[in-house]
């Protein structure tokens, strides 16, 4: 089947009879530590004997308790609202504020570094007008929190949908990097984050050492803002819709301070972020 090509290195065992329902269940095997606990708006607190100190997540959005059931139709409405249109404009103009996203910064050479401080408002802040948003997996490495950057995309039909997917499969393929997808019948959540990733923490002796620790990394915003665009180019031609998450101002405040305490300003002795060279 034609249309499902750039979708087989991702899912390989689709067939050519393959059903939505089908490419959801195994897209949600293949990421099965991240997709099992996706959300509309965010992941499902970890429980209590496993709940990182000091990092509550916005637990009053309504439905915040409840997962996205990507096997129901009616799966999300509690988390997602449609962004309804003044009188008189075009679809294409619902994100036209949010439509100068930062250039894709280069590729890291050598090791994938964590991002840094700065890269915050450089590139995280504008993914988070667009209603990207920070989310995080159940585990901690080493105490660490392990950020993710997520969004989930509304389209007008079946087919718009499967069309940005083999898209976004593309973009995924270009760029060596793989985020967690749940689907279905027009919607196409993403959770990214990088598991080879490495951040500079200091040891006993004093000395800083460069550990493999998952989290965000410049390879999770070149993914974001390349998929972003071509989210961008559906919604001008009127193929998608905007999906605004309830309480979306503090959604966005807190992912932002998320970010801040996980990635605070440079210290003494510490290389943040990967190589732009």
């Amino acid at each position: 089947m034609q249309t499902l090509k750039a979708i087989r290195p991702l899912c390989p065992i689709l067939s050519g009879n393959a059903s939505w329902a089908g490419v959801a269940r195994c897209l949600n095997r293949s990421s099965s530590s991240t997709a099992n606990v996706l959300h509309g708006v965010h992941k499902v607190p970890p429980p209590e004997d496993q709940h990182i100190p000091n990092t509550p997540l916005p637990s009053e959005i309504p439905g915040a308790g409840r997962p996205l059931d990507l096997n129901e139709g009616t799966a999300g409405v509690h988390f997602y609202r449609a962004e309804p249109l003044p009188p008189g404009t075009e679809p294409a103009s619902v994100q036209s504020s949010y439509e100068f996203l930062p250039e894709v910064p280069r590729i890291p050479l050598g090791k994938t570094m964590h991002i840094n401080h700065s890269d915050i408002d450089t590139y995280f802040r504008p993914l988070i007008q667009c209603h990207w948003h920070v989310g995080r997996v159940r585990a901690a490495a080493r105490d660490v929190e392990i950020l993710t950057l997520d969004k989930l995309f509304r389209f007008k039909n079946f087919e718009t949908t499967l069309k940005f997917f083999n898209e976004l499969a593309e973009i995924s393929l270009n760029e060596n990097h793989h985020a967690h997808y749940a689907c279905d019948y027009a919607r196409i959540y993403v959770s990214i984050y990088t598991r080879a990733a490495y951040c500079n923490t200091p040891a006993e002796s004093g000395q800083w050492i460069s550990e493999l620790v998952p989290g965000l990394t410049l390879r999770d915003v070149r993914f974001a803002i390349r998929a972003e665009r071509l989210h961008q180019r559906y919604l001008a031609d009127d193929l998608a819709i905007t999906l605004i998450p309830f309480e979306n101002e503090r959604l966005q405040d807190w992912s932002i301070e998320r970010l801040k305490l996980r990635y605070p300003p440079r210290q003494s002795g510490v290389m943040y972020g990967a190589s732009r060279a």
